[in-house]
């Protein structure tokens, strides 16, 4: 293991940062807790009450509407539209110091709202709700996504324990949420090649937060993990934003419960943790390797979280497994001239039983056409739920093509 485990005081989302507003040299867009929002912020030129919007209050050479000291407010004017909630109404919509309800059920917001970035304490209580759906998750396929609370589960649990990369854990409504996504912060370019976790309750939800707001930027390149039965509300986004999807794979989860019945055998060779120097070996391998955007990516996994390799004589890795940033094990690969000497088996086991003794669930993903992988799993005691299917897609992949092709010149 190369960073903190179960057991450890968690240092919040990262080491020394609060807990989790605007980056380091960004100002605050939000108004702070306790405050209500007066309208333009600090630097800006005033629009009026609120940019594109009508003013409510008095022109320059206009006379006042308002109430004087000591008259109760009538509303609106006679003629006109409520621009807000008024005495004995309901509002219509979040105003400063209220929390939005959200869509009517079955209908798609009309508002632009943004989505709460969870703090340091609200990890805490995040990670202990997706926690109970586990069992059931782990079990039966309900449709309404709750199977894949086990991935944001995994990225919580890891984010509240480990100090690596910085990662943005955002939801639509606290505390009960139905959409939360796990968006690494993109601190350099290639940062872009880090995938987006989202867990969405229903399909009306999925929508309203992905075109009710600009959590994503759809110009760039993007890699998003979901629950397939929300395939069609992706693709349906995706339409709106005017970028086409690409499915990247389609993939079986696979969970083990109790490790207690895997391999014992010791096998005559080295067992030990990858290391920096390993990231260009097992990025040269991946299916998925993208050069330096995928490099940075595996570098924070082996840095961070646990991973096993066999060594040969020379003490290079021949056979190596690596635990991705929401917890699932993976990245199993053998060379080829290394194979059928059981390093497989030996290392799934090596590195369940370590995830298994830290609390951490153990699962992985597999995918569809990858039978080999499958034979293996199931006969180590993993099991999974045929109805469940998880996928990664990508978006404008010729943004990421161009950006390799540059790194590559330059180099």
């Amino acid at each position: 293991s190369q960073g903190p485990w179960a057991g450890q005081e968690s240092q919040g989302p990262w080491a020394g940062q609060e807990s989790r507003g605007p980056q380091a040299g960004q100002e605050s867009r939000e108004p702070r807790a306790g405050q209500e929002s007066l309208g333009p912020q600090a630097g800006q030129e005033s629009q009026g009450p609120w940019a594109g919007q009508e003013s409510l209050g008095p022109q320059a050479g206009q006379e006042s509407r308002e109430p004087q000291a000591g008259q109760e407010s009538l509303g609106p004017q006679a003629g006109q539209e409520s621009q807000g909630p008024w005495a004995g109404q309901e509002s219509q919509g979040p105003w400063a110091g209220q929390e939005s309800q959200g869509p009517r059920a079955g209908q798609e917001s009309r508002v632009q709202a943004a989505m709460k970035v969870l703090t340091r304490a609200e990890l805490k209580l995040a990670e202990e709700t997706l926690r109970r759906y586990l069992p059931r998750s782990q079990q039966v396929c309900t449709g309404d996504g709750d199977t894949s609370k086990v991935e944001a589960y995994g990225f919580v649990m890891l984010i509240n324990r480990v100090d690596a990369d910085p990662i943005d854990v955002l939801v639509d409504h606290w505390p009960d949420f139905s959409v939360l996504l796990v968006k690494p912060i993109q601190q350099e370019e290639t940062d872009l090649y880090k995938g987006v976790c989202i867990f969405t309750k229903d399909d009306v939800s999925l929508k309203n937060t992905l075109l009710g707001t600009d959590v994503l930027d759809w110009t760039q390149y993007l890699c998003l993990s979901i629950d397939l039965c929300h395939e069609e509300a992706l693709n349906a986004v995706a339409a709106k934003k005017g970028v086409a999807t690409t499915r990247m794979s389609m993939c079986h989860m696979m969970t083990l419960r109790d490790p207690a019945d895997l391999p014992t055998d010791r096998l005559p060779v080295r067992i030990s943790s990858l290391q920096e120097s390993h990231v260009t070996l097992v990025n040269s391998t991946w299916k998925f390797g993208s050069g330096e955007f995928s490099e940075r990516m595996i570098r924070n996994m082996i840095q961070n979280y646990p991973s096993c390799c066999v060594l040969d004589s020379d003490a290079q890795p021949v056979a190596w497994i690596l635990t991705y940033p929401y917890c699932a094990m993976g990245m199993l690969y053998t060379l080829p001239e290394h194979r059928r000497k059981g390093y497989a088996k030996a290392l799934v086991s090596v590195i369940a039983k370590k995830l298994h003794s830290e609390g951490y669930p153990v699962y992985c993903f597999i995918e569809e056409e990858n039978k080999l992988s499958y034979r293996l799993f199931s006969s180590l005691g993993f099991t999974e739920d045929p109805s469940y299917r998880t996928m990664w897609c990508s978006f404008n992949q010729e943004f990421l093509n161009q950006k390799n092709n540059s790194f590559k010149v330059c180099a």
